[in-house]
């Protein structure tokens, strides 16, 4: 039932943050911050405090919707409980630690410029992983392909002409 109010997201008047509340000391620190109280923060845990933490969730919900993220996440980082923004995949490409931290890798396509992807999520001493090269345009291989499962010339250009298939040809 805890977990409904000390590991979790909430919405903010802008964007959620997620707090994650593992010891006690943290907990008092999350209510203090938020302005809440937890009767049964140091009672045993039963069946009839389900219907007590939901309600206290609701109440701490409606806290932290009245104001913004950076308000909370000032004030909970100044009480020292562990809190986070709450971003979509695609804010990481400009997220500041994501750089600084070597989280994204940038290489050349050859149609569609610099293109920016997620690097592997672990370092390796020595080389490591490496991005591989870009993958072939759409239907530019497929002559190749074909030939290597026995496909004359002939029948590749039929399955084209018939639109089983595409064929990029080199610009």
């Amino acid at each position: 039932p805890m977990i409904r109010v000390y590991f979790r997201t909430y919405d903010t008047a802008d964007a959620p943050v997620a707090v994650a509340c593992g010891s006690r000391s943290l907990r008092v620190r999350f209510l203090e911050a938020v302005g809440a109280k937890d009767a049964e923060l140091d009672a045993p845990g039963n069946e009839s405090s389900h219907g007590y933490y939901r309600e206290l969730a609701a109440e701490i919900e409606e806290t932290m919707r009245a104001k913004p993220s950076a308000h909370w996440l000032s004030r909970l980082r100044a009480a020292g409980v562990p809190v986070s923004a709450v971003k979509f995949p695609v804010e990481l490409f400009d997220d500041e630690h994501v750089r600084a931290n070597g989280m994204l890798h940038t290489f050349p396509h050859p149609e569609a410029g610099d293109v920016t992807a997620p690097a592997p999520p672990v370092r390796l001493d020595g080389d490591g992983f490496r991005p591989r090269e870009p993958t072939p345009a759409f239907a530019s291989e497929t002559r190749e392909l074909l030939g290597e499962l026995g496909f004359a010339d002939s029948e590749t250009d039929a399955l084209v002409e018939g639109g089983v298939t595409r064929e990029r040809r080199p610009d």
